[in-house]
């Protein structure tokens, strides 16, 4: 019965996360950065994207609150959410400062700098995400992290092979980048999180 009720929980998580996904994508392409001028057609991605971020956050928000009242006793779980942003908003400061670097002593062009400073952001933000689900399950599962690091090799691994695969789609098919990438970003973590918790 507690296996069914935690595959339950994955799987709501999993479409929740799908449909955050699917939501954000939809509203930046129908409304921040529209694709189409046919007004009716941006309204109805508007609403539909409201209507899966809404969904989304009604799926996930349990789920997290859930979380957080039963390990939040467990220092490693503010200490691994806190590395995490921290090294996401340091990761972005570095790209950003290596990128305007570039552009001011070198002689390429912006194009090929921004298409370099993206894939080095796909690359470390997916090694990012596998780095944290392996925190949280491991925090769900009651497991030590510093002996089992070895188990972050595979999703490691699989994430930048998904990775690329994506960035050279995107650069074949531009005009699908930026979905593509939203897509793969999704599946790593919901794979990612499928391994640690069934598998690992």
């Amino acid at each position: 019965m507690q296996t069914i009720f935690n595959i339950s929980k994955f799987w709501r998580l999993a479409a929740g996360l799908l449909s955050l996904g699917v939501g954000q994508r939809l509203f930046l392409t129908g409304v921040v950065s529209p694709w189409t001028e046919d007004m009716s057609i941006s309204v109805v991605l508007f609403v539909f994207s409201f209507v899966c971020l809404g969904l989304g956050l009604v799926l996930i928000i349990p789920i997290g609150l859930t979380y957080y009242k039963q390990y939040h006793s467990d220092s490693r779980l503010l200490k691994s959410l806190g590395t995490y942003f921290l090294a996401t908003v340091l990761l972005g400061l570095m790209i950003g400062i290596v990128g305007q670097l570039l552009y001011d002593y070198t002689n390429l062009s912006y194009t090929e700098i921004k298409t370099g400073m993206w894939a080095i952001t796909s690359f470390s933000h997916n090694i990012l995400k596998v780095t944290l689900c392996f925190a949280l399950v491991s925090i769900f599962k009651k497991l030590p992290m510093r002996s089992r690091k070895q188990h972050l090799i595979l999703p490691i691994v699989g994430s930048c092979i998904l990775t690329i695969l994506s960035i050279a789609f995107s650069l074949w098919l531009p005009e699908l980048a930026s979905v593509l990438l939203s897509i793969v970003d999704i599946l790593i973590i919901i794979v990612t999180l499928y391994y640690f918790i069934y598998h690992n």
